[in-house]
């Protein structure tokens, strides 16, 4: 019981903090480091191969879904997928190392030290507008899932985070 009321606590200081504007969780950058750390081991692991998802939806419910490939810590390949509300999917496009980011559609391909980077610095901007809110989160197993600064005035569309971190899956070693 006391754990239950320790985890709720836990959970409306930090809606709290993460609800004023220009504040900041006074630990993030911390968290985010120990989260670093446990990506340098993960990433040690898997010997630097790796894929990610990363996804956005629109207000006509289509998705849009980018597929980042990591070969011995290097972007190898991005693909673009759409979704539609009815089911159907089509791949948009592939790009491979000699055409990538050509598209500018879809999340731009980085590795995760990267997304790391711009993690870093999402977390060191002074949000001073009341309608933008900062979203950090670390998944689970302990690695970096979201950090982006989003306008509250847009309810529709999950483009607004399009300069931050929003991962969607992390597969390790991918075939």
């Amino acid at each position: 019981m006391r754990r239950l009321v320790y985890m709720a606590c836990f959970c409306v200081l930090t809606v709290v903090t993460l609800a004023v504007p220009g504040a900041r969780a006074p630990k993030d950058s911390a968290v985010l480091e120990k989260s670093y750390s446990t990506w340098k081991s993960v990433k040690r692991s898997c010997e630097d191969n790796y894929s990610y998802t990363v996804s956005t939806y629109g207000f006509t419910g289509i998705r849009n879904t980018t597929e980042v490939f990591v070969r011995r810590g290097k972007v190898v390949e991005r693909r673009h997928i759409v979704f539609f509300q009815n089911g159907f999917a089509t791949m948009d496009w592939i790009e491979n190392e000699r055409n990538l980011n050509s598209h500018l559609e879809g999340a731009p391909a980085l590795t995760m030290d990267q997304l790391y980077q711009l993690a870093r610095k999402v977390l060191a901007v002074k949000i001073k507008d009341v309608w933008l809110r900062r979203q950090f989160a670390i998944s689970p197993n302990g690695l970096l899932q979201s950090c982006y600064i989003y306008d509250t005035r847009i309810a529709d569309d999950s483009d607004a985070a399009a300069d931050g971190v929003d991962i969607d899956t992390l597969t390790l070693n991918p075939r």
